[in-house]
């Protein structure tokens, strides 16, 4: 089974530790990748330690022992430059990013010596910080992606830590704080149109430095300093309790982190076109979403007529990115731009491939453009068939392979829709293009486990269901993974593929299994089995490849 989190990114700012490591550890242990920034440095006007390198050193390393990976980089959250150049050097690394959790903050209290300086700095770090820490990631978030504010009681709560007794700083700690709340909400608004969600959470008194300090415990017990007397930790816990209802002194890091992690985070909240076509309005700006964010077709390069406004082109221009290490076209671009599911197109109804085959004839290694000639075979009430052949776009006698397949409607759309203007996008050729799994945001497991993560938007069919694309991709390159181990080589040529598409995958996280299988003259099978993990590992996809060694 694979965490909640599994394949996400999450950036957090004072992740040291306290409660940064707290939601970094809770993060990782759901799946995620960390970037973890935090300033390892006093600042004058805080009368308590900040952390240090040796405390991100300890996250970072706490995270790698979950088996995760993490880039840990020393940065300050007032200086928008220098937050921007640590988390664009991770993203290099990581390629993506899910989650933002702004949480770096201090609370410099007057300790006698009030200080206007004290409000500058606490504004500067719980406010303009978190507002540099979503400036810097906003530019890198998918759709669906969180973003996590910390803030306090302190925010809600009149007299808490602007009282005169903490002095300029804790005024600008509270006035930081209810700030945030209203910011968080304008930036729900604007970013409502991308499903990326904006939360502040309003933690009561945790257990960290920034609770336990001797500033606080003066705070909290100003009958024992007027006293003379320096308050201990166990004299403030008896005053802690009266700021909360709860009969507990503080809460722990690890109990905040956890309400961070969200029981579905990061999906987008994919409708199924289906459940609109009562609606002809509101059915074409879905199916328009959608149709944008058919993110294999469009990468590929791939202009399907019965699809989309625009002259007729067949033709997909091969990149390096579509082929594999002996420099052959990868099966899952065969199959993404021949997907057959009997030229149906999602004008007419939702089509979903059922069965899906490719032979391949000439792995194409010469070869820059290729052309799909598609055949209508037969079209009934609910089932349709075609079948295709690809060939050498510059010689079109040279036939490169061969594919069929199956499919069926399940849906009727409502009269008046028109085919979708959809921009292409433009993917310079380039040895440096990442691998196709990776821009589907696949992650390997293991030699022979492969997972997608919960489904969203860009790899989303119509009816809110994991797109065959991505899967004809994840379901080689696990194939591809398994065979290698086996075979003891990657210079493997496709030779043929055969995808039955079981069941819908609706939710995710997604495994997909490989099986390898070694036959004679140097060949080698895999099947693949697909799970559909956010709904109970349900088969969704079945898949078998066949390769053959390079000579």
């Amino acid at each position: 089974m694979t965490g909640r989190l599994d394949g996400k990114v999450a950036f957090i700012t004072g992740a040291a530790r306290g409660q940064g490591r707290a939601h970094a550890l809770a993060m990782a242990r759901e799946g995620a990748d960390i970037v973890a920034v935090d300033i390892c440095a006093d600042m004058a006007s805080n009368p308590y330690p900040l952390a240090t390198p040796d405390d991100l050193g300890e996250t970072e390393r706490a995270v790698k022992e979950l088996g995760r990976r993490v880039y840990a980089r020393v940065a300050d959250v007032r200086e928008r430059p220098a937050l921007r150049e640590a988390l664009e050097s991770a993203l290099a690394d990581f390629g993506r990013l899910d989650i933002v959790v702004a949480n770096a903050g201090i609370l410099p209290m007057a300790m006698g010596s009030p200080d206007p300086q004290h409000f500058v700095d606490a504004t500067d770090v719980d406010l303009v910080g978190v507002l540099n820490t979503v400036a810097v990631s906003l530019p890198h978030l998918a759709d669906g992606s969180s973003i996590v504010i910390t803030g306090s009681t302190a925010g809600m709560m009149p007299g808490n830590a602007d009282s005169p007794e903490m002095g300029p700083g804790g005024a600008g700690y509270a006035w930081s704080k209810k700030t945030l709340m209203e910011y968080a909400e304008q930036m729900a608004i604007h970013l409502a149109p991308r499903f990326i969600r904006v939360n502040v959470m309003h933690p009561t008194n945790v257990n960290t430095h920034l609770l336990h300090n001797d500033g606080i415990y003066g705070v909290f017990r100003p009958d024992l300093v007027a006293e003379g007397k320096k308050p201990t930790r166990e004299d403030a816990d008896l005053a802690f309790t009266f700021f909360q209802a709860m009969p507990i002194p503080y809460v722990e890091p690890e109990d905040i982190a956890n309400l961070a992690v969200p029981e579905r985070a990061g999906t987008v909240r994919v409708r199924d076109i289906r459940d609109l076509t009562s609606d002809p309005a509101a059915y074409a700006a879905e199916l328009q979403r959608r149709w944008g964010g058919l993110l294999s077709y469009r990468y590929i390069g791939r202009h399907h007529a019965s699809m989309n406004v625009g002259p007729v082109d067949d033709t997909v221009t091969v990149r390096h990115d579509m082929r594999d290490v002996t420099g052959g076209i990868l099966l899952s671009v065969f199959g993404i731009a021949a997907p057959e599911g009997g030229l149906v197109s999602d004008l007419e109804a939702v089509p979903n491939p059922v069965v899906h085959s490719c032979q391949v004839l000439d792995a194409g290694v010469d070869v820059k453009r290729f052309e799909v000639r598609t055949e209508d075979v037969k079209r009934g009430q609910r089932m349709s068939y075609s079948r295709s052949l690809i060939v050498d776009a510059d010689q079109p006698g040279r036939v490169l392979a061969i594919t069929e397949g199956q499919g069926v409607t399940i849906g009727i759309p409502p009269e008046g829709l028109q085919k979708m203007t959809v921009e292409p996008l433009e993917v310079v050729d380039s040895p440096d293009l990442p691998p196709l799994w990776q821009v589907f945001g696949g992650r390997q497991v293991d030699a022979t486990t492969w997972t997608l993560p919960e489904l969203s938007a860009e790899v989303a069919s119509p009816d809110a269901a994991l797109h065959v694309g991505p899967q004809f991709v994840m379901t080689e390159t696990a194939a591809r993974g398994s065979v290698t181990e086996l075979a003891r080589t990657g210079a493997l040529v496709g030779v043929s593929s055969h995808t039955m598409f079981v069941a819908r995958a609706k939710s995710g996280p997604f495994t997909f299994a490989a099986e390898p299988i070694a036959g004679a003259d140097a060949r080698f099978g895999a099947r693949t089995c697909v799970y559909d993990e956010g709904a109970d590992g349900k088969l969704v996809t079945v898949a078998t490849h066949v390769f053959r060694c390079a000579e």
